[in-house]
């Protein structure tokens, strides 16, 4: 990896992957390349949520919404599983998001096509999930709507398999692309996505992924974990889907279809100086299950010294920052837990 450019995740895949791009791209790009190497090599992160905030000249600071959503468009209610009832798997599974959070990010703020960025990625996954990552490359979102891929989608988590996705669902996820508005204190600035302190969200595991670029740009994302338990195995794609919806149940008010399923956002961009076209010099992010709690313990550590705590983080997490210096150079922070 170039002293210029900077990757970190706790998947070594996952860093190569959006290291190898940025000679060529720029931080977005690698970020974008390396969630879709962690799809690449396992078979759950395709099927769940992406969340990142970018920032960098021109890009100025901007956060991508890929929650999962929960499924049922344009069916009726079902009549819900009863308290002592059997839940089948297929009720657990979303409508995901990433497909359409990573088009966001390539479209809206890469240098280099979607396309592209999957080929680098699918040269990690086996023969039978290659094919459907090539296929978001060439169409985003858009690849899950094709009829050999929908069929099977529907086949695992639709109403026969007891489950509530619907060709609907997966026409009608769009990502949001928003501004964020950094927070100015006495040392440091600080970014967080607009949602970050959501109620709802899961003590779920997530997988993260921190870069910089030599230009300026720092980017941070999270994702479902790599090692997420599977609900349904979708062999003929290679891909399985992880446990992210909630499933209908009997004398409960059911969750609307199409809402966004909250999810830990445990991911922020820090600068110990003056903010010029939106140049941060951190990109944090926490892998685990702590998430906001370890999250907030370093920036509040950041604003109060200038600088990142060095001791190990809490819950069996990993706190990951990727730093930019002021004449572009990009370089490891630190690597906590």
């Amino acid at each position: 990896m170039s002293a210029r450019t900077v990757a970190l995740s706790r998947d070594a895949r996952v860093a190569a992957a959006a290291a190898s791009v940025m000679p060529k791209g720029n931080a977005v790009d690698a970020l974008v390349a390396g969630v879709l190497a962690a799809a690449a090599v396992s078979p759950v992160v395709l099927m769940g949520h992406a969340q990142a905030i970018v920032a960098g000249p021109g890009i100025g600071i901007r956060a991508v919404d890929g929650r999962a959503r929960q499924p049922g468009l344009g069916v009726p209610r079902p009549r819900g599983f009863a308290p002592n009832e059997e839940i089948p798997d297929a009720a657990w599974v979303a409508t995901p998001g990433l497909p359409g959070a990573l088009a966001a990010l390539a479209a809206s703020f890469g240098t280099m096509t979607l396309s592209r960025l999957a080929s680098v990625a699918s040269e990690l996954a086996p023969a039978s999930r290659r094919d459907i990552l090539l296929r978001v490359g060439q169409a985003g979102p858009s690849a899950l709507c094709h009829p050999a891929i929908a069929e099977e989608l529907i086949i695992a988590a639709g109403r026969l398999a007891g489950g509530l996705l619907t060709p609907r669902d997966l026409s009608e996820v769009v990502p949001s692309v928003v501004a964020c508005i950094p927070d100015h204190g006495d040392r440091v600035a600080t970014a967080q996505v607009p949602w970050y302190d959501a109620s709802g969200a899961p003590d779920a595991s997530v997988d993260v992924l921190v870069v910089a670029d030599s230009r300026g740009a720092v980017a941070a994302a999270c994702f479902v974990s790599i090692d997420a338990d599977i609900a349904v195995d979708i062999a003929p794609l290679g891909i399985g889907a992880p446990r992210l919806a909630y499933p209908v149940r009997r004398g409960v008010t059911r969750t609307t279809p199409g809402v966004i399923l909250a999810a830990p956002s445990p991911i922020a961009l820090a600068a110990t100086g003056a903010l010029h076209e939106g140049s941060f010099d951190y990109a944090l992010a926490v892998e685990g299950r702590a998430g906001l709690t370890v999250l907030d313990a370093a920036l509040q550590a950041l604003r109060a010294t200038g600088e990142l705590p060095d001791e190990k983080a809490e819950g069996g997490s990993t706190l990951l920052a990727a730093m930019q210096s002021g004449r572009g150079v990009a370089s490891l922070l630190r690597r906590l837990g």
